[in-house]
């Protein structure tokens, strides 16, 4: 029996589901409360996503972002640029403001949770779904050599995934319309996530599916709130 590697992964990624949907899917609702349900939809979406835990010894690989439109997106912007020149702050970087480094040293502990929490609202507000996956580290390498080449990476799976929820979400809220899917551009594995959306993109049948309009990649420094959902997830 021949199996494409679009199908060998979906069925890869329906198993890592399986396995970590209890406890990851907890923490997602917990940390993305559903806040918007609409009528039917036809709209261009963006979904900004980012990635953490590529680097070596990480025991988790998780990519989240937020899906909202272009209009959203603006008032999220600027809002949120606004709070930073109000803290001091240049850009958000979840690493930072954890370890109360960098530009985060001078951030008053009284004052972190209530900073942080208004940033947290403004992505909510304007975000029409957050969208999260974490998969262990452990539990990838666990599956079969065959498996994993076929998946090519631990971030292909994750970022397919999320795309793959996405399409969900968009068919529960009857929205019609495309997404254009941003990355952040300095990622570990961006050629491989770069050639799946490629290929969704030039067959027709998994273009419609997916809904995918596009895929580009930002700099770390614009892409403030997909580094604070996947740190999140």
């Amino acid at each position: 029996m021949t199996v494409n590697r679009e199908g060998a992964v979906a069925g890869v990624t329906q198993v890592l589901e399986i396995k970590v949907g209890g406890y990851v899917a907890d923490a997602l609702r917990l940390a993305f409360p559903a806040s918007w349900v609409g009528a039917r939809l036809v709209v261009i979406l963006t979904a900004y996503f980012d990635e953490s835990g590529t680097h070596r010894g990480a025991k988790a690989l998780s990519v989240g972002g937020y899906v909202s439109t272009a209009d959203h997106w603006e008032l999220f912007e600027r809002e949120w640029m606004e709070s930073l020149r109000i803290y001091g702050v240049d850009y958000f970087h979840t690493t930072d403001f954890v370890a109360s480094q960098g530009e985060f040293k001078k951030w008053p502990r009284q004052h972190q949770h209530h900073r942080l929490r208004r940033l947290i609202d403004t992505g909510n507000r304007h975000s029409r779904a957050a969208i999260g996956v974490a998969i262990p580290v452990s539990l990838y390498e666990s599956l079969p050599h065959e498996d994993r080449a076929a998946c090519g990476s631990i971030y292909r799976v994750a970022a397919m995934q999320c795309c793959m929820e996405v399409t969900r979400w968009m068919k529960e809220k009857h929205a019609d319309g495309e997404v254009a899917y941003v990355f952040e551009a300095g990622a570990k594995g961006k050629g491989i996530v770069t050639e799946f959306f490629t290929r969704v993109m030039q067959d027709k049948e998994n273009r419609e599916r997916f809904r995918v309009l596009s895929i580009r990649f930002e700099d770390k420094r614009r892409f403030v709130v997909g580094d604070f959902a996947s740190s999140d997830s």
